[in-house]
């Protein structure tokens, strides 16, 4: 007598290619964070401060972007959530450097709307891969 096929989910398994097909995104992480290392100890904040716009420290929001996205894009293995994430880091340290006040109803709405964003980025992925 034959056992009945298992109708529970199996693990995925781990797939080493698919974090090999992404090391250059760590790679570039690594590249950024040391980018941003060398900002943060070598380069005064007034040097900075109004590239390109005043009071809006350009490359160290461009490098804290890059570093974030790439680093994310690499642990997530998946580039749409690592820039959605990136995205609300780099929006809530630029609304910081602004001096905004940033409480617990800023957090909340930055984080619905890139909840939303993924929400419709799956449902749009989901409706692809049924056409």
């Amino acid at each position: 007598m034959q056992k009945a096929p298992s109708r529970l989910q199996q693990p995925k398994q781990f797939k080493k290619s698919a974090y090999l097909k992404t090391l250059p995104f760590g790679l570039f992480s690594l590249v950024g964070l040391g980018g941003l290392y060398y900002l943060l100890t070598n380069i005064s904040p007034q040097q900075i401060a109004h590239v390109p716009l005043p009071n809006m420290y350009g490359p160290f929001l461009l490098l804290i972007f890059l570093s974030i996205f790439f680093l994310l894009g690499y642990a997530l293995n998946n580039t749409r959530r690592g820039f959605v994430a990136a995205s609300s880091i780099s929006l809530l340290i630029f609304l910081h450097l602004q001096h905004i006040v940033i409480n617990k109803y800023v957090v909340g709405a930055i984080a619905i709307l890139f909840l939303i964003t993924e929400v419709l980025a799956k449902r749009t992925h989901r409706e692809q891969k049924v056409t």
